[in-house]
C-alpha cells in the first residue's frame, strides 16, 4: 500500500477560519509499507515518499515520521490482513481511513505503491473513498 500525502485546503461556511487537512497514503503489504508525507519547500508542496519494514518498531518509525511532517490524517490500502497491525499501531496517534483495493484499483500495468498512496489521498480529499468496516478487536477473547 503506497502513503502519500497532500495538503488540501477547505474554508468553513459558518466561520472565516481556513482549514488544512493534511493527509498521508500508505499502501501495506506482507514486507512493509510504503508511505507519501507532504513536504513543503519554497512554497510548493511536494511528497517525501520513504519504505518501512512490518515490524512494530518499523510500523513506530513510520508513525513518528508522519508526526513530524504534521500528517493528521492516513488513508491505507491493504489486500489480506496485512493492514491489521499498521491500523492498531497508528490508531492512537492519527485520524485513519481504509481501502479496499478493489475500489481504488490502479488502472492494469499502471501499479506502482507510491502512486497508490497518491490516488488514495486524492480520492479521500475529494470525498469518493468508499472505506471498508474496521471490526473492534476482540480482546477478551484473545483476539486481535
Amino acid at each position: 500500500m503506497t502513503t502519500e500525502a497532500t495538503t488540501t485546503e477547505a474554508t468553513t461556511t459558518e466561520a472565516t477560519t481556513t482549514q488544512h487537512r493534511v493527509l498521508a497514503g500508505i499502501d501495506v503489504h506482507k514486507q512493509g509499507t510504503r508511505g507519501s508525507s507532504p513536504r513543503e519547500r519554497n512554497g510548493e508542496t511536494g511528497y517525501e515518499q520513504r519504505s518501512f519494514g512490518a515490524t512494530r518498531s518499523e510500523i513506530e518509525h513510520l508513525t513518528a515520521w508522519l508526526q513530524h511532517n504534521h500528517v493528521a490524517e492516513v488513508v491505507m490500502e491493504s489486500a489480506a490482513q496485512y493492514w491489521r497491525p499498521v491500523w492498531y499501531g497508528m490508531e492512537a496517534h492519527f485520524r485513519l481511513h481504509l481501502s479496499h483495493p478493489l475500489q481504488t484499483r490502479a488502472p492494469r500495468g499502471r501499479k506502482r505503491d507510491f502512486r497508490d498512496a497518491r490516488r488514495l489521498v486524492d480520492r479521500l480529499s475529494a470525498g469518493d473513498l468508499e472505506e471498508s468496516f474496521i471490526p473492534k478487536p476482540n480482546r477478551e477473547a484473545g483476539g486481535g
